[in-house]
């Protein structure tokens, strides 16, 4: 298998405070977007850079090549913020509805987008060494349930899932549109 390098960036990096994740060119890779006003309708995810610290997104799918045996491509997240060096956001943006009841139906979004990071991971961890960054995962979904009557039931089902990802794969995972990254 040949090296895959996940850190080719396609934009420059940013130093902006507040700044948005954006995928919603069909076939084009996730990108950052520095225009405010596009923070309500088209930004999937926002990040909070208070320091203005520079980071730089590498997007991975619709980017980055990762072949199954079969040759076919294999389920990849958005991207990685990246900035310190060090520090590594793998992020994997939705723009889902919760729309059922069922508690099932309410994870399939979530589920896809753990997947698919853990994939992008695994193929990482192929080519990197580990234990030479510190590394955090996020799921940035612009959607969210807000009816009164189901609101604690998301938040016990977010932390659940936020939790076990943590166990499983021993890497922090957020679920929320918005990501602080010194706080994540």
């Amino acid at each position: 298998m040949s090296r895959i390098d996940f850190f080719i960036p396609k934009d420059p990096p940013t130093h902006q405070k507040v700044f948005g994740l954006r995928d919603d060119i069909e076939h084009q890779p996730a990108r950052i977007d520095e225009d405010l006003s596009n923070k309500d309708d088209k930004w999937l995810g926002v990040v909070y850079n208070g320091e203005g610290k520079e980071i730089t997104f590498y997007p991975v799918d619709n980017y980055v090549e990762m072949r199954r045996e079969d040759g076919t491509m294999d389920s990849r997240c958005e991207g990685i913020l990246r900035y310190e060096e060090k520090n590594l956001i793998f992020a994997e943006l939705k723009d889902r509805k919760l729309k059922s009841k069922s508690k099932s139906k309410k994870a399939n979004w979530r589920r896809k987008a753990e997947e698919q990071i853990i994939t992008t991971l695994k193929y990482f961890f192929d080519n990197y060494d580990k234990n030479a960054f510190d590394i955090r995962a996020w799921i940035g979904n612009k959607r969210q349930l807000v009816e009164q009557d189901y609101s604690v039931q998301i938040a016990d089902f977010k932390r659940e899932t936020e939790i076990q990802f943590g166990i499983v794969n021993g890497i922090n995972l957020k679920i929320q549109r918005e990501i602080d990254i010194e706080k994540i």
